[in-house]
């Protein structure tokens, strides 16, 4: 008892605020949103640093090993993807296309990439012609053939090396063979320029498609007015007539001669 009258005769010290409020926040439960903001708060700079070095780990992996790279970002990324699509052209596979590849998120400067890309695409047949003349893959068996083609493409029709490494110094190494290379596909070909010459490869082409297609491959049948049994005995009909007079043409032809 005399304790307890000791206890309640000693003078009560009112605590600060700020003490109890220290007090109250360790003893308070973490709830899971505090901990979602917290994460959200460190996440935003560990997710720029992955995203700056994800470019390059994405260009790691598809560069094959021990072959040379493209010095500049935007010529190794033409070059890789060059490399899918030529690869879904002879497999004959789908789901690669230029504007997936040269404008992905991950991809740095969309925009030369991607003119690099069509640009080289464009000349292919061409590049294709001047680096068998000047055996330069021969040579240099380090020199990936996708980049060998946009390198030659830079170098003969583009803007030039943005910078230079073993790759670069391999196609330099080969300047004056190429441009030789060049300029006598041109005079045997009879025509002054690079588009000139690819106007004049692509004429058999389009002659041999006109003359394998020479007609439509199907045709729409309104069958509310027709059926398709009457229009393909109306089209055998016209076919045949048409038949007789170009014969009945060339006998006349024959005999005024």
């Amino acid at each position: 008892q005399q304790q307890q009258q000791q206890q309640n005769s000693m003078p009560k010290v009112k605590k600060h605020k700020s003490v109890l409020a220290a007090k109250q926040s360790v003893n308070k439960p973490v709830r899971a949103g505090n901990k979602k903001q917290q994460q959200q708060s460190t996440t935003p700079k560990e997710s720029t640093a992955a995203a700056a070095k994800a470019p390059r780990a994405r260009h790691a992996a598809a560069w094959p090993h021990g072959q040379w790279r493209c010095a500049s970002v935007i010529d190794q990324q033409a070059a890789e993807a060059l490399t899918r699509l030529l690869a879904a052209a002879e497999t004959r596979t789908a789901g690669a296309s230029i504007k997936s590849l040269t404008l992905a998120p991950h991809i740095v400067h969309k925009k030369p990439t991607y003119a690099v890309t069509v640009e080289t695409l464009k000349h292919l047949p061409l590049l294709k012609a001047v680096l068998a003349a000047a055996e330069l893959l021969q040579q240099h068996q380090q020199l990936p053939r996708a980049a060998a083609y946009v390198l030659t493409y830079e170098l003969l029709f583009g803007q030039g090396f943005r910078q230079k490494g073993p790759a670069e110094v391999a196609v330099l190494s080969q300047q004056g063979r190429l441009h030789g290379s060049l300029q006598s596909l041109l005079q045997q070909g009879g025509v002054a320029d690079a588009a000139a010459w690819l106007a004049a490869q692509q004429q058999p082409q389009q002659q041999h498609q006109q003359q394998m297609v020479p007609h439509p491959r199907f045709a729409r049948v309104n069958t509310l007015k027709t059926s398709v049994q009457q229009v393909l005995r109306q089209l055998s009909a016209t076919a045949t007539s048409n038949s007789q007079q170009q014969q009945q043409q060339q006998q006349a032809d024959a005999a005024a001669a």
